[in-house]
């Protein structure tokens, strides 16, 4: 290897080496960059002249925050009714913060308008992630009573209505179980066709309206045989 080519391929390498410690430095840079979400505020509508009044509940207001000489508010004893009147001009906007209680703190942003009539809103601030997992807990309490038979806290009615659910499965109501706006039935799945029956919880779950949940004991079926299914329901509806 004469002088020259060396020297060629040591450039080569440090450009290579320097390319590579850049390339680190500059992803180490991204790693730090913060993010950044711009929320925007709650608008609401109220009335310029009266005392409108502003519903949390169930949630329960805790604190309030901002310009003390754009509003008058005071809130409730329970701390899920704010009554609020605007001291800016009629037409103009002012700004809120209110923390819940469990720390959430929810922007507003007031528009007045000139109408005497106070306005009267109900924000429904409920977190849906915290409803989505407690409807799944509710589902999982009430298809486990209907399994051991337990009443606890459900309204329990017999029903002794019978559904084809296709040309080989009966479907044989039992028990249903109420609580707030769910229902779960009992069902008796029998197989009344000629040959083995295949079937599965979200095929079953297709025959009604508003399933939220499914269990099926046995998705396996001979000729005449039957197995325990157990639907909930949401608002009540049954098919």
């Amino acid at each position: 290897m004469n002088k020259m080519t060396f020297e060629r391929i040591a450039s080569i390498l440090i450009s290579l080496l320097c390319f590579s410690a850049y390339s680190t430095n500059a992803n180490d840079l991204t790693k730090n960059i913060p993010h950044i979400e711009y929320i925007k505020p709650i608008e609401l509508i109220i009335s310029g002249e009266g005392i409108n009044r502003i519903s949390f509940a169930p949630m329960i207001a805790t604190t309030i925050w901002g310009n003390a000489t754009e509003y008058s508010a005071l809130l409730s004893n329970n701390g899920a009714e704010l009554f609020l009147s605007s001291k800016v001009e009629t037409g103009k906007s002012f700004a809120l913060a209110v923390q819940l209680a469990g720390g959430r703190v929810v922007d507003l942003l007031f528009h007045t308008v000139d109408v005497l009539m106070p306005n009267i809103i109900r924000l429904n601030l409920v977190d849906q992630n915290l409803a989505q997992d407690e409807q799944k807990l509710e589902i999982q309490q009430m298809i486990k009573a209907m399994r051991s038979g337990a009443t606890g806290k459900y309204y329990i009615t017999e029903d002794k209505q019978k559904l084809v659910v296709t040309p080989s499965l009966m479907a044989n109501w039992g028990r249903v179980y109420r609580f707030k706006n769910l229902r779960g039935v009992v069902l008796q799945l029998t197989n009344i066709g000629k040959n083995e029956l295949s079937t599965s919880a979200r095929e079953l779950a297709k025959s009604f309206s508003n399933v939220i949940g499914v269990q099926l004991n046995n998705e396996l079926l001979m000729r005449g045989q039957s197995t325990n299914a157990f639907l909930v329901l949401k608002n009540g509806d049954e098919s």
